[in-house]
């Protein structure tokens, strides 16, 4: 069995063959005979018939199921019937049974149970299936209203017409459209093999006897019609049921590949940080939000938020039009008193443009002229921007400010830990923001899981600092994103942290504030400073400190890992406090996990150099350099236009 498919035609087929001893295992015999009775003679001929000399005249119709499996699947006869010297019905009358007293119906009811012996028989199943993959088609036929309804311009009118087109080239969301027109009554879908004659002729073939007399002749035509019964009325319709589900699950999951692709890349990218001295990443950037909204220059003042570095609100206010010298000097006097390293202009229209060319205009002249220092000008990603400014959490942290200022305050604190902002947001905000123009074709909870999935592969990557989670209702929400953890969990976490207090992360298992199986799946990426073990600042997991250790006391030319003084990390702290690891390269790691391996007989090579880069850079940042969103990303923002709305041969206003 190579599928899941194979797996459920197995359990078809064991159920036809034997639903009554299951029944009877299931209710532990207890079943009385009457209640068989009933239960049989309320369903199918088959199971009225077995126990019965009707099983005995299935045998004479023609090969067996089996049989004919093996011939479908070869594609060649190796098995063939044998003809009674009596016809069909004169046959049927020696198996009478008082279940089917009369000869045409015990030859109806052996005709009805070899028909479904075939339909459900595993080989037969996959080899139609694999049939249906490579040759079946869909058509599509426009209804009434569809002709109608569905004109050049409608995003519909590509598949209005659709002819022959193989399964197997649906590779887009082409076909869950094509189902959602379906359901509004637009066209009518129909799953075919276009070759559905010739094959059935081939598999009558494979059925029938060779022998040429009157008598093989109605054998051969009882025989038609079984086949024509099993493949017309009970194989093709499941295949062309199972094409539809099988069709709409791949565009489903192209759907969802395509919405983690938009997450991947909307989360690949780090917030803007601003190095020391030395060139290393030292602090988040101090972001100015700017907006005037709509950009009625007679109804929308211009709203400022200035936020530092940890997120915090500083300053706030709103101008009336910046291009007067009295709103200049408040905004040069704004921007000399906090000094912002990042100016991020947002808005809901195209009118945007015009206020942050002001704005650069204006940082600018003034970082020419002095009286500020340097600082990037940039359109900003306001997607969690727009649903926080009027939510019940936006109002009850600034009850006093205007929206417009909530959504700048938003705009800022989304540039330096966007991930955290998205955390922040509930199922229904996350399932509205627009990660793929055909993401309402997909069911809710396969989106739902899309986006936390995600959020997951988001928050793992760049880890979560415990201590802050504990203390920040914003950080501790990104726990439940983390490998391991979940809603219920991470509060049962937070309760008994914040009662018992940790210092280093085998606490959370010493202490059992978690189990062990939950401490080995999320130790890795929970982030503990300060702690007693400068490990536990790194995403190097519990169970390899000891190589970590290892490493920095060859790399020190010390001969015991652990500390003399009890602190076991010790010479890695003092690596990194010495700045010597460099000292780390000079281990030739290739060598060193060779000779690691001789001694573990695990492959060590891979894990040797992440250890070594985190504790040269711990928790180092994974994601691309913050840069300025794409013009094309900027444009569908302001417009609402998409490729999908805006193309060659549409009608615009200008």
């Amino acid at each position: 069995m190579e599928t899941s498919e194979d797996v459920f035609d197995m359990l078809d087929y064991v159920r036809a063959w034997h639903g009554r001893e299951l029944a009877e295992k299931r209710s532990g015999g207890a079943e009385t005979a009457s209640k068989l009775k009933q239960r049989a003679t309320s369903g199918n001929v088959w199971e009225r018939a077995k126990g019965t000399s009707i099983m005995r005249l299935v045998d004479e119709l023609s090969i067996t199921s089996r049989q004919f499996a093996d011939n479908y699947e070869d594609g060649a006869k190796r098995h063939h019937a044998d003809d009674p010297a009596e016809d069909p019905l004169t046959v049927a009358q020696r198996y009478t049974c008082p279940a089917f007293p009369q000869g045409e119906f015990a030859l109806k009811a052996a005709k009805e149970i070899l028909a479904r012996q075939i339909a459900v028989d595993p080989t037969v199943r996959h080899s139609l299936r694999r049939r249906f993959e490579h040759d079946a088609i869909v058509n599509v036929h426009p209804t009434d209203k569809g002709r109608i309804a569905i004109d050049e311009t409608h995003a519909w009118y590509p598949f209005k017409y659709l002819r022959g087109k193989l399964l197997r080239r649906f590779e887009d969301a082409q076909f869950l459209e094509i189902l959602q027109a379906e359901h509004d009554q637009m066209v009518s879908v129909e799953i075919i093999l276009p070759d559905a004659e010739r094959h059935m002729n081939h598999c009558t073939q494979l059925f029938m006897s060779d022998n040429v007399s009157e008598t093989a002749d109605k054998w051969n035509q009882l025989r038609r019609e079984i086949l024509d019964h099993t493949f017309n009325k009970l194989l093709l319709p499941a295949m062309a049921k199972w094409a539809r589900d099988w069709l709409r699950g791949r565009a489903e999951d192209y759907i969802v590949h395509e919405v983690h692709h938009a997450l991947n890349q909307k989360f690949d990218c780090a917030p803007k940080w601003i190095k020391d001295a030395r060139g290393r990443e030292d602090r988040l950037a101090r972001v100015l939000a700017v907006s005037w909204g709509h950009g009625d220059i007679k109804r929308d003042p211009i709203h400022m938020a200035f936020v530092d570095e940890r997120g915090r609100l500083m300053a706030s206010t709103t101008f009336a039009d910046l291009r007067q010298d009295e709103y200049q000097r408040e905004f040069m006097d704004l921007c000399a008193e906090h000094k912002p390293d990042l100016v991020l202009v947002a808005g809901f229209n195209v009118s945007s443009r015009r206020l942050k060319d002001q704005v650069f205009q204006l940082v600018n002249d003034f970082h020419q002229s002095g009286r500020m220092p340097e600082a990037a000008v940039a359109f900003a990603n306001d997607d969690t921007a727009r649903l926080y400014m009027e939510s019940p959490r936006a109002k009850q942290e600034f009850p006093d400010l205007y929206p417009l200022t909530r959504y700048c305050i938003a705009v800022a604190r989304h540039s330096q830990r966007p991930i955290e902002e998205y955390c922040a947001l509930d199922d229904s905000d996350l399932m509205a923001l627009p990660w793929h123009p055909k993401q309402h074709l997909l069911p809710k909870d396969k989106l739902k899981d899309a986006i936390e999935r995600g959020l997951c592969k988001a928050v793992n990557k760049v880890g979560v600092d415990l201590i802050r989670a504990i203390e920040s209702p914003a950080q501790a929400r990104m726990l439940s994103y983390v490998c391991g953890l979940g809603p219920r969990k991470v509060h049962h976490l937070i309760k008994r942290i914040e009662a018992m207090g940790i210092t280093k992360r085998s606490d959370l298992l010493m202490q059992r504030i978690l189990t062990k199986t939950i401490f080995i799946n999320c130790a890795g990426y929970l982030r503990i400073v300060p702690s007693r073990d400068i490990l536990d600042t790194t995403r190097i997991h519990p169970s390899h400190y000891d190589l970590a250790r290892k490493m920095a006391a060859d790399a020190l030319d010390v001969d015991d890992p652990h500390d003399e003084y009890g602190q076991p990390s010790e010479h890695v702290r003092e690596m990194i406090s010495s700045r010597q690891t460099y000292r780390l390269d000079e281990l030739m790691l290739e060598e060193y996990a060779k000779e690691l391996e001789r001694v573990t007989g695990e492959p060590l090579y891979r894990m040797l150099i992440d250890i070594s880069q985190e504790i040269k850079q711990p928790f180092r940042e994974l994601r691309r350099p913050w840069h300025e969103p794409p013009l094309e990303e900027v444009f569908e923002r302001l417009t609402g236009e998409t490729p999908q709305s805006l193309h060659a041969g549409v009608i615009v206003m200008v």
